[in-house]
């Protein structure tokens, strides 16, 4: 019970006899708190006729009915025939006492149903907020209370949506401001049964100031209706147009800080007190109230974006947080708090999410595409309408001259005798014409003046909005810096007491990209949805990793030949004088670039990435130093280099062996990421590249599909295989490492058997953006699945943990459809991969943990790049795991492959073009691109001039496209279902290897 209902329960401080009653206003409280219907409607009634005075809404000043008026008191007290009396007599029904109750609030609060219903009907607003922030259903005693608010909450908001459509179609501008500043505003891009918005209904009706004062709210001129029209396609004139054709002005975020005392639940089931603060996004909590305020000693704190809130449905003070590192925290209320405290709490994590999402997501890494800037144009041209005042004001003034010509004509008529009367009042009719004319100019040019006078303000607010941006993201990149570099501060303290001599690795990011809970606290997280580039944007420059490949040990070298076709294509491609693989490419046989690659000594990407700081990333452009001679079309064929083991899963015979060699190919697609620094070229919308390997019996075709998301499409097919997907990945920005997560279902079919498998590729994470030797490391699970045995292969990448122990290692198992173990798997992605039954796997982990023990061999006591000391067994694994299988191992790279920007001999040769070539492939092939072919060249200026004029080439295309409202889809693949996963996926439509490509845009 609060202070008002103990004074209510008082009624000592009343007057008990009419006689004692100083007003009216007095009489009218005691006969509505006590339920004497028959005074109050005497009171009314007199006060209507005349004869008293009376205000209805009057509040008391005792202690009994201290700010509240006659409806407060009868809706609390449950007296309905008063309340209706007070109702139909214009009692004001959202009138609020001192604590910001209406009447709704103490009727609800009290369970007066029908009050309640009473009161809605009569128009009560179920929105308002009381002083402790609780709307009437917050506080509603009973569950048929509490729907019926929430009913007419919905009903209400439809209403005010309803006029707002309806005030824009018929131009009624006061009505539509009145809507838009009022307490509650409707939805500003509500919608009708058709799905036109309130700036569709003013666009076909031609309400120009409606329109423009929609766009200055933020209506969103893009949005179809249902029939796919936007208000822009509604527009009835020109100059309707040019008023849509605006950006919306993005109101910047806003959060208000909130903190309180929580509980957290421990690992050990256990509950702690802290001092929990919600700023900017951030949840910050410390042992102590005071430690917040002086901001020391902070325990913990976690970044919101991509949070998920949970609540608790047996514990109604309990909610659970999961962060975007997947981390899970429990909070308590404290048990006497109640759940609408709960909600208070949920509602501003809700909010500070949205904010932290809306600072950390705005900007798309893309390089090389700056699409968004240009395609609207401000809010009409200030130019332009000036020219239109100026215009307007000329025929004002010869109006206003004319107008007074007319006038002094008429007066002096006027003076003259009485025969000109009949000629002066003739006139008049001429001088109504004038002045209407006079007016309308006037109104026009008023209506120009406003406009330019909107457009400036609307710039002003655009500055405004980009200023606070800036500010806010050079803030969030300046404490992450700080962070880092005290981090690194750290790190170079504990170095220098190590006594570990071997190459130092950032084992804190390692942690933070593998999902560690506690690392990834620490650590801001852009999220950035990435160009497909990016994804590959760098890659492994590991220089220790180096086992002796030569030395292992096969069994049976032979038997595993023995069940491939001699009609089929060779298992093992050529092998070339120093021992590199050859590959079978037609028309294709250089061993080296045209030139090599440029020192890269004198620059840096932190060189870059400083300048960047408060900057929109969509807004950075890399220099065309950083990229290798390769589309990332080109860069992803790199897939197919060791497809020979998808020729092995197709001669098997048996399910196991077939599984084997599928999530061997899943996971050697990776192995040429070591040593490679530079990054792929964006692919141009369009873009294609095909490549066909005699040695295989294999071609693949890509396609660029999408540029915003971007993503490429890809087709692999053999007689023996198809192999088919899509890539989509997704960054985060970490401050000094940058983690990719792939998006996108990969398919490989075995036509043979009638199988299907499905996998997703894992993660990985490029380190040291910023300080020292850039490196790569891939984790997470890759999980694929038969689908027509049911058999499963799931293999672990293993991150590196600290100083590199597990650094490029993979663990796994295949399981039958029952779940059970039948092969165990172990490797590392970028060098071999081997298989061995579970009880001798287990058995060889034991006996390899022994001989550690015996030669006192600890884990980490080394880099991945020292040599060891000892004899090297057979197998790298240790001489326990000499009967495993070897499933793949990877082949060594040209001797001249650093100077080539660490090529293998497969990709030095993927944008060779001959003469040949030029003759039937389409002329969107990656390989006619000229700022790869003069990259390749060496000639670096040429290659940043070609760059950049592809890039405006590809702007040019767009807007011309949205201009002329053209529709772009890709040529040769189409969007579809996925049967296996149910998931989209683009598939190739069939026509490519019919060599038509009079279709064909022009990109380059």
């Amino acid at each position: 019970m609060d202070p008002d209902e103990n004074a209510l329960s008082d009624s000592s401080s009343e007057p008990t006899s009419p006689l004692l009653f100083s007003s009216n206003e007095e009489r009218l409280l005691y006969a509505s708190r006590h339920g004497d219907s028959q005074t109050v409607r005497q009171l009314l009634r007199q006060n209507n006729e005349g004869a008293i005075q009376l205000n209805i809404d009057c509040k008391g000043t005792t202690k009994a009915n201290l700010g509240w008026s006659p409806l407060h008191l009868a809706a609390y007290f449950g007296h309905v025939e008063v309340a209706t009396l007070l109702l139909s007599y214009n009692a004001d029904f959202d009138i609020v006492n001192t604590n910001g109750d209406t009447p709704l609030h103490r009727a609800a609060f009290t369970g007066r149903l029908e009050l309640v219903a009473a009161l809605i009907q009569y128009g009560a607003d179920v929105t308002i907020v009381n002083g402790e922030g609780h709307m009437a259903r917050d506080i509603a005693h009973g569950d048929d209370i509490q729907k019926m608010l929430i009913a007419t909450e919905q009903a209400q908001k439809l209403k005010l949506e309803q006029q707002l459509l309806a005030s824009s179609a018929e131009g009624l501008l006061d009505h539509v401001q009145t809507l838009l500043f009022g307490p509650r505003p409707p939805n500003i891009n509500c919608a009708d049964v058709t799905g036109n918005t309130p700036l569709h209904c003013a666009s076909y009706r031609d309400q120009h100031e409606v329109v423009m004062l929609l766009l200055q709210h933020g209506a969103n001129p893009r949005l179809p209706n249902k029939k796919g029209h936007t208000p822009i396609d509604l527009a009835q004139s020109q100059h309707m147009k040019q008023l849509l054709n605006v950006k919306p002005v993005k109101v910047v975020q806003s959060v208000d800080k909130r903190e309180g005392p929580l509980l957290k639940t421990r690992f050990t089931g256990s509950l702690k007190q802290y001092w929990v603060v919600l700023d900017r996004g951030i949840l910050t909590y410390y042992r102590k109230r005071a430690d917040a305020v002086a901001g020391i000693k902070r325990v913990g704190f976690r970044y919101l974006d991509h949070a998920e809130f949970k609540t608790s449905t047996t514990n109604s003070n309990a909610f659970a947080i999961q962060y975007s590192n997947n981390t899970v925290h429990t909070w308590l209320l404290d048990p006497e708090c109640t759940k609408v405290s709960r909600e208070d709490w949920l509602n501003a994590l809700e909010d500070h999410r949205a904010y932290s999402d809306h600072y950390t997501m705005a900007s798309t890494v893309d390089d090389d595409y700056d699409d968004v800037s240009e395609e609207f144009l401000p809010l009409g041209s200030i130019a332009d309408s000036l020219k239109t005042a100026q215009a307007r004001q000329r025929v004002l003034e010869q109006s206003a001259e004319s107008f007074q010509k007319l006038v002094d004509r008429c007066l002096s008529k006027k003076a003259k005798d009485q025969a000109s009367a009949l000629e002066y009042m003739e006139s008049l009719p001429e001088v109504r014409r004038q002045l209407a004319w006079l007016t309308d100019a006037s109104k026009s040019l008023c209506s120009t003046l406003g406009q330019c006078l909107a457009s400036m303000m609307q710039q002003e607010e655009l500055r405004k909005v980009e200023l606070s941006q800036a500010l806010e993201k050079s803030r969030v990149l300046q404490d992450g810096l700080q962070a880092l570099a005290l981090e690194h501060h750290d790190l170079e303290q504990i170095s220098r007491y190590s006594s570990f001599s071997g190459t130092f690795y950032d084992a804190k990011t390692e942690a933070s990209c593998a999902g560690s809970p506690e690392s990834l606290s620490d650590r801001a997280s852009l999220e950035l949805t990435g160009s497909l580039s990016d994804s590959d944007s760098f890659h492994s420059i590991m220089d220790g990793v180096t086992g002796s490949l030569d030395r292992l040990h096969v069994a049976d070298p032979e038997g595993q030949r023995s069940d491939l076709k001699k009609d089929g294509p060779e298992e093992e491609t050529k092998p070339m004088a120093n021992g590199v693989t050859d590959i079978v490419i037609p028309g294709c046989s250089r061993t080296k670039l045209p030139a090599v690659m440029i020192r890269r000594d004198q620059f840096s990407l932190w060189t870059v990435l400083k300048q960047c700081i408060g900057k929109e990333l969509s807004k950075i452009t890399m220099p065309v130093v950083f990229n290798e001679p390769l589309s990332f079309l080109q860069r992803f064929c790199e897939y197919t280099e060791h497809c020979q083991l998808l020729y092995k899963a197709a001669m098997s015979d048996d399910p196991v062996e077939r599984m084997k060699y599928v999530a061997t190919f899943a996971m050697a697609a990776g192995a040429s990421n070591l040593d490679r620094l530079s990054k792929p070229f964006n692919p141009l919308l369009g873009e294609t590249y095909e490549l066909v390997r005699d040695d295989m019996d294999m071609k693949i075709v890509l396609e660029q599909v999408s540029h915003h998301p971007p993503v490429s499409a890809f087709h692999c097919t053999s007689p023996y295989f198809e192999f088919h997907g899509s890539i989509y990945p997704k960054l985060k920005f970490w401050g000094k490492s940058l983690e990719v997560l792939p998006k996108g279902v990969v398919t490989v079919t075995i036509p043979k058997y009638n199988e299907t498998y499905t996998w997703h590729n894992p993660s990985s994470c490029l380190h040291n953006l910023i300080v020292g030797k850039l490196w790569i490391e891939m984790y997470g699970l890759l999980e694929m699945t038969n689908h027509r045995t049911g058999h499963k292969c799931f293999l672990h990448f293993k991150p590196a943990g600290w100083f590199g122990k597990d650094l490029h290692k993979v663990e796994g198992y295949i399981t039958n459809k029952n779940d059970e173990k039948i092969v165990m798997l172990f490797g590392k992605w970028t060098e071999y991969l081997y298989a061995m039954d579970p009880e001798n796997y287990d058995g060889a982990r034991k006996e390899e943990k022994k001989r550690h023990h015996r030669h006192g061999l600890g884990h980490g006591s080394g880099s991945p790049s020292d040599h060891v000391t000892y004899d090297m067994p057979l197998n790298p694994e240790g001489e326990e795991f000499n009967n495993a299988q070897l499933l793949w191992h990877n082949t060594a790279r040209p001797d001249n492959s650093t100077q080539y920007y660490n090529f293998t001999l497969f990709a030095i040769r993927l944008n060779e073009l001959t003469e040949q070539m030029k003759t039937h492939l389409p002329p969107t092939d990656a390989r006619f691109r000229p700022d790869i072919r003069c990259m390749e060249n060496g000639d670096i200026d040429s290659a940043s001039d070609e760059k950049h004029r592809l890039e405006e080439k590809q702007r040019a295309t767009r807007k011309h496209r949205s201009k002329s409202k053209e529709t772009w889809s890709p040529l040769w693949f189409k969007l579809d279902i996925n049967p296996n996963t149910g998931e989209q996926d683009w598939v190739l439509k069939g026509n490519y290897w019919d060599r038509k490509y009079t279709k064909c845009p022009d990109i380059f």
